[in-house]
């Protein structure tokens, strides 16, 4: 975790030791006797280092996720040093922390031979007063606090003061050897104290299935393995990325910034729409946004399950946005194109009857796949927004969604498209119903962890968006809206056609546009009508937006603009 510093400038090392030392025990005495009188909050030092770190309690920290804590104690920083000079400095994560066990966020507080000791009591005074009021603007702990008036003794505040006081009664620098297993005692004394404050008076015991505890271990088996990966390319395909990197090519970061938008969302989201009212029915659109949906639900689903997180120094934070393995833009720089050409042509020398009759075309379509899928894995690899085995594992997974989704894919679209599609003796809407609802409440997450929520609503979008789009396609088969006038592999290529077809997307972009200002105006009175308790949880808006949102442009697509189309005669 990021850890922020404050201290004083300078050097001063002939008189390091003894200064430090005093000048510490100040330091420390003054942040503790501030500390005593604010909840969740614990200094943990000892007599012996001229270091402190202030974090949250343990139970402060099992309410806040991660991000939230760093940017609680970042915010106290910068008001410390807004108010007294002391100096702030932001401490970021090593090469291989994204294969570490994590630790809690935390202020470290340093002094330095040259720092002014008069000045320590008003910068500890200062932060105990910031970390106050940055707690009070916390309504999540509310309820902690007020169960600790109550007598809730199972969540005791950590007495920091008694752990430095052990240390100094104990410490004893005579010893290397000695004041090594000290430090091993007091490091266990803290271990002890945090854990006794995580028991409650009423624990439940936990209860499993050896199926579940099976699974569980194969689980953590994979993402062992996979965390080995991650080890030996920092230490065999990192050094010479950075140094690619440090070239600061103009034509890469071309290259770079031109695979990013390839791979994007948005980039996705418009290609869709214009397939879908331009192609023919012999493009299998619908069966192939199906695939593109479950591409996005099974990368996110992988994400949540391993719960491995990005590498740091990238364009992305490593802590925000979502989880880094596997990487969804190589899931679907794999996937899709690879599945369009096998389901196009076929594979190389036993493809489909138009692969024989073009071996120039088809052998052309497989050459632009390989470089789709270099230059958007490249550009992930090379702006540092995932790491190389992120990207081995989106490829690998990609792959194999090809392989499982292309036996069945005609039948897919057959059921899409068909009249009075029904499964299990349930018409289409009751089996996508039911569908969606299973693979929503079978999705792994992490409570209290703002990137696996994240990806959970990348999977609430595919999913919802999928549906939608499945939904509207079959009524609109069925309601006489076709491409085919239109689709340049049906029709000759003329300046009416060519017109009819820019006049549709434009059209229908514009549908688009309203529907979506429309649905998030919707979503929002959505949010305020719901009680202050669900109000008050980070995800419940974004998973409204996300529902109302991307149904709306699912149906808009696949239905309301072809209807719109019929209507003009375009």
């Amino acid at each position: 975790s990021d850890a922020m510093s404050t201290a004083g400038a300078g050097g001063g090392a002939a008189a390091r030791a003894g200064a430090e030392a005093g000048m510490e025990a100040g330091e420390e005495a003054g942040v503790e006797a501030g500390a005593a009188h604010v909840v969740h909050l614990q200094v943990l030092s000892n007599a012996s280092s001229p270091i402190a770190h202030v974090r949250l309690s343990a139970r402060a920290r099992s309410v806040l996720p991660t991000r939230k804590q760093e940017a609680l104690l970042l915010s106290a920083a910068r008001r410390v040093h807004a108010q007294t000079g002391a100096a702030v400095q932001l401490m970021r994560h090593s090469g291989l922390a994204h294969v570490q066990t994590p630790q809690p966020p935390s202020l470290r507080l340093a002094v330095h031979a040259d720092a002014d000791r008069a000045a320590f009591p008003a910068v500890a005074t200062a932060l105990v007063a910031a970390l106050g009021a940055e707690l009070a603007l916390e309504a999540a702990l509310a309820s902690c606090k007020d169960s600790i008036k109550d007598g809730a003794k199972e969540w005791p505040a950590v007495s920091s003061r008694q752990l430095s006081s052990v240390s100094a009664r104990t410490l004893s620098p005579s010893s290397s050897s000695g004041m090594l297993s000290e430090l091993v005692q007091v490091e266990e004394q803290i271990l002890r104290v945090e854990a006794k404050a995580l028991k409650s008076t009423d624990e439940v015991p936990v209860v499993t299935l050896p199926l579940i505890q099976l699974l569980e271990l194969v689980r953590r088996t994979i993402r062992q393995y996979i965390q080995r990966q991650m080890e030996w390319h920092v230490r065999a395909v990192l050094p010479a990325l950075y140094k690619f990197r440090a070239a600061r090519s103009p034509a890469m970061h071309a290259l770079s910034e031109l695979g990013m938008l390839l791979g994007s969302e948005s980039f996705y989201f418009v290609v869709i729409p214009i397939l879908s009212w331009s192609a023919s029915n012999r493009a299998a659109v619908p069966m192939f946004v199906a695939f593109f949906a479950a591409n996005l639900y099974m990368g996110n689903w992988l994400k949540n399950l391993f719960t491995l997180p990005r590498p740091s120094g990238g364009t992305r934070d490593a802590a925000t946005l979502d989880f880094g393995w596997p990487s969804l833009y190589a899931v679907n720089a794999v996937g899709l194109p690879f599945f369009a050409m096998r389901y196009w042509y076929g594979g190389f020398g036993t493809g489909t009857p138009f692969s024989a009759s073009f071996p120039f075309t088809t052998a052309l379509s497989y050459t632009l796949a390989f470089l789709w899928v270099l230059l958007i894995c490249g550009a992930r690899l090379y702006s540092g927004s995932s790491s190389p085995a992120d990207v081995q594992g989106g490829m690998l997974v990609g792959g194999v969604l090809v392989r499982a989704w292309l036996p069945f894919s005609d039948c897919i679209n057959d059921w899409i498209v068909g009249h009075d599609s029904q499964l299990w003796g349930l018409p289409q809407w009751a089996v996508l119903l039911l569908l969606s609802t299973v693979l929503l409440l079978i999705h792994p997450f992490t409570p209290n962890e703002p990137r696996s929520w994240t990806a959970f609503g990348y999977s609430v979008k595919a999913v919802v968006f999928g549906t939608s789009f499945i939904l509207g396609s079959n009524y609109c088969a069925h309601s006489g809206c076709t491409n085919n006038h239109v689709a340049l592999d049906t029709v000759p290529c003329s300046a009416a056609v060519l017109a009819k077809l820019a006049a549709r997307n434009l059209l229908g972009f514009a549908m688009l546009a309203t529907c979506w200002y429309i649905a998030g105006g919707v979503s929002r009175r959505v949010t305020r009508s719901l009680s202050d308790e669900i109000q008050k949880r980070p995800c419940t808006p974004m998973l409204v937006r996300h529902t109302l949102g991307f149904a709306t442009i699912g149906v808009c697509t696949s239905l309301g603009a072809p209807m719109a189309f019929r209507a003009l005669g375009i």
